[in-house]
């Protein structure tokens, strides 16, 4: 059996129950998901592009990758602004 001490609470890793892990915990799901997608979603515009257009250059792939991965950080960053994170002792 595992004795855990006071203060910290199982979140998928060991972290203390603090607002700063609980801010980079959702920071960090939030950013790597947000990338998957915004991967997904170039190569998808490759795929539909490539029938009209022919095939995109690689700098446009990188700044739509940008640009769509930008987007969700900025919506990540105010939902960490608007929705403080918080610890709640159950």
């Amino acid at each position: 059996m595992h004795s855990r001490s006071p203060g910290y609470r199982w979140t998928g890793w060991t972290l203390p129950s603090h607002h700063n892990s609980c801010s980079r915990l959702r920071f960090g799901v939030g950013a790597s998901y947000a990338l998957c997608f915004s991967i997904l979603l170039v190569k998808l515009m490759i795929i539909l592009s490539s029938k009209s257009v022919g095939y995109l250059k690689g700098i446009f792939q990188g700044l739509m990758l940008i640009f769509a991965w930008g987007v969700q950080i900025v919506v990540d960053v105010e939902w960490l602004i608007l929705r403080e994170p918080g610890v709640i002792t159950v």
